[in-house]
């Protein structure tokens, strides 16, 4: 009985995703500010208004074009297995990005700038 009064506050509570999302929206403004001061710090003075601009517009793009393929998916088959699969996709690519070789990483950013 006290699984169901679980899976039940967890259905129907609307704190837990408020939560979620006021904690997600604070780290993507700090991922934005982030990539933004990166930009800005590894672009050319002359060349500064261009990359922000090609940035905006691939930011535009990578947040449009994925909602038709997921809308797609979803009208094929149902919401709840498309979420499901892209929960597990954004699992698998977090954990690979989590595990990645540090010593690579460093190898790859030294030669960048070289």
């Amino acid at each position: 009985m006290a699984s169901y009064n679980l899976y039940a506050f967890l259905t129907f509570s609307l704190l837990i995703p408020i939560l979620l999302m006021v904690i997600l929206g604070f780290c993507a403004g700090l991922i934005y500010i982030a990539s933004q001061t990166l930009l800005q710090l590894n672009s050319a003075g002359k060349m500064r208004g261009r990359v922000f601009g090609i940035a905006a517009m691939l930011i535009n793009l990578a947040m449009g074009v994925p909602a038709l393929f997921v809308g797609g998916i979803a009208d094929l088959t149902s919401p709840v297995f498309t979420l499901v699969i892209v929960a597990l996709l954004v699992i698998i690519y977090g954990t690979s990005l989590f595990f990645e070789d540090t010593e690579t990483r460093m190898d790859n950013e030294y030669s960048n700038n070289q």
